[in-house]
């Protein structure tokens, strides 16, 4: 490829969105770090995670009395109000375990006006996980909670957020979210063909529940039919109403628990997961979808976007932290795609485009053109969905699946892909990208 080419990455061809849409989906993520839990020998400790303890049961059972019995009298009447309704929602939730946990990690940032305004001996803002399943979940998700406490007299108590006031001193927001903090739920339970679909969403959005739910079946049996591999056969899918909404549930596109830099923008849905060098990294899967976009896809698209991310849930157990962005998004688009009538010249216009006017690719894109502006990104996806394409036209689509193996399982880099596309196809990594490039110029003639 030439420099003029390889700029092409950073700088392409100018096109609109309404020409191509922004990927319905970020670069699949999950959490790099998995927190140790800390020992209970200190007092101190012992204490306060009897404290959250007691808050967690109180909001899971929602029981707001003794909910304000464990907040500080002194914290932020806000911080109050949103706990005791975040505590009504909680309970419509279908969740069957509900806790949290004192991690070993850094402490929390606090600004000198939350310390004040307590008026408190001490306060002390420790990392905190919140731990939680839905009903029949296998495993259980882990996810990062915003909670300090303050001395009342000699008592820890609650004391308020400390996501809210690092906002106020212009540090980025790092809390997660849940579907309970923005509304009271309606949740359905599907199963089909031996596989469970957990579905939840806001109390007002039944009807679109039921008509995603009712898709599901034949988008998972197609997905699980390609994939051919043990998972959990359990989804779980939360539906958010616009895109600050699935950022939210996403952790926040940027921040804890995400391998790209999106905030949300024109995402139609994003895969979630517990940290993947936790000791199951297929816990906790989420997919999450932002109703407001997904709603603006046609029914091709939308089959694409859910076998896509179903792919991430599936293959997430095989899958290296290492494994090269390109294999992940490519074959997700490959298989969401399968089926439907999206086809090279519809699915990759911006990639045909940069081949007429610069000649085929000679090499696949960095995971940091997944992350870049709106216009490498889409770029980046296009690519990465055309080396699937040429393999199932060199080598049948079962070598898709068979490459995808060869490499996620042992992760990126040159050697580890050389390795495992000879594994798959019989070549290595140069000679794929050579063929890679002739079957671009093929079809483009």
């Amino acid at each position: 490829m030439s420099a003029a080419v390889r700029l092409v990455f950073v700088a392409i061809i100018a096109f609109t969105l309404a020409a191509c849409a922004q990927p319905a989906h970020p670069p699949d993520h999950a959490e790099t770090t998995a927190p140790a839990t800390v020992s209970n020998a200190d007092p101190k400790v012992a204490e306060v995670q009897g404290v959250l303890d007691s808050f967690a049961q109180a909001q899971h059972a929602g029981d707001t009395d003794a909910l304000e019995k464990l907040i500080h009298p002194n914290a932020d009447e806000s911080f109050v109000r949103r706990e005791i309704q975040r505590s009504v929602s909680l309970a419509s939730a279908p969740i069957v375990s509900w806790s949290y946990y004192l991690a070993d990690g850094p402490e929390q940032f606090l600004s000198t006006d939350a310390i004040q305004h307590l008026n408190a001996r001490d306060v002390w803002a420790p990392e905190i996980r919140t731990r939680y399943a839905y009903d029949n979940e296998v495993g259980h998700a882990d996810r990062p909670a915003t909670l300090f406490l303050a001395l009342h007299g000699d008592t820890w108590l609650i004391a308020g957020d400390t996501d809210e006031h690092a906002q106020s001193m212009g540090v980025p927001r790092k809390q997660w979210s849940g579907p309970w903090d923005f509304d009271v739920l309606s949740s359905q339970t599907k199963d089909s063909q031996g596989i469970r679909f957990v579905l939840v969403a806001p109390a007002d959005m039944d009807e679109r529940l039921a008509e995603i739910a009712e898709s599901l079946p034949t988008v998972a049996s197609e997905a699980d039919g390609f994939w051919e591999t043990p998972w959990a056969d359990e989804v779980v899918i939360v539906l958010a109403t616009d895109s600050a909404q699935l950022a939210a549930l996403a952790g926040g596109f940027g921040n804890d628990g995400d391998d790209g830099n999106h905030k949300g923008g024109n995402i139609a849905a994003v895969a979630i997961a517990n940290p993947a060098t936790s000791a199951s990294p297929a816990d906790g899967q989420r997919v999450i979808i932002n109703t407001q976009v997904f709603d603006t896809l046609s029914a091709d698209q939308r089959q694409a976007t859910l076998k896509h991310e179903l792919t991430h849930v599936i293959t997430r157990s095989r899958t290296a932290p290492s494994t090269p962005l390109w294999l992940k998004e490519g074959t997700a688009d490959f298989v969401g795609r399968t089926g439907t009538s999206i086809e090279l010249f519809d699915g990759a216009p911006n990639a045909v485009r940069m081949v007429r006017q610069f000649g085929p690719p000679d090499s696949l894109p960095r995971d940091d053109h997944f992350h870049a502006d709106t216009q490498s990104t889409v770029l980046a996806y296009e690519l990465s969905w055309s080396f699937a394409l040429f393999i199932a036209d060199e080598f049948g689509p079962s070598a898709v699946r068979e490459t995808y193996f060869a490499i996620a399982e042992t992760g990126g880099g040159n050697e580890a892909i050389d390795r495992g596309l000879r594994e798959a196809l019989g070549i290595g990594y140069a000679e794929a990208l050579t063929r890679w490039s002739m079957w671009w110029a093929n079809n483009i003639e």
